[in-house]
C-alpha cells in the first residue's frame, strides 16, 4: 500500500510521494525485525515458549 501510494502521489505532488516511499521502507525494516534470527545469548527454547504463549493469548 505504501509503495503504491508513493508511486501515485509522486506524479501528483512530489513531497507526499516521498512520504509513501519512506513509509514503505519503515514497514520493510519492521518486517525484517520480525523475521530476523534470535540474538545470541538467548535460549531458543525459552523464546519458543514465549512465542507459543503469545499466539495462544491472541487466538
Amino acid at each position: 500500500m505504501w509503495l503504491v501510494m508513493g508511486f501515485i502521489f509522486q506524479e501528483l505532488f512530489f513531497p507526499i510521494g516521498i512520504v509513501g516511499f519512506c513509509g514503505c521502507l519503515y514497514y520493510l525494516f519492521k518486517a525484517y525485525e520480525i523475521v530476523s534470527p534470535i540474538k545470541d545469548g538467548v535460549d531458543p527454547a525459552a523464546e519458543l515458549v514465549k512465542v507459543d504463549k503469545e499466539i495462544e493469548d491472541n487466538a
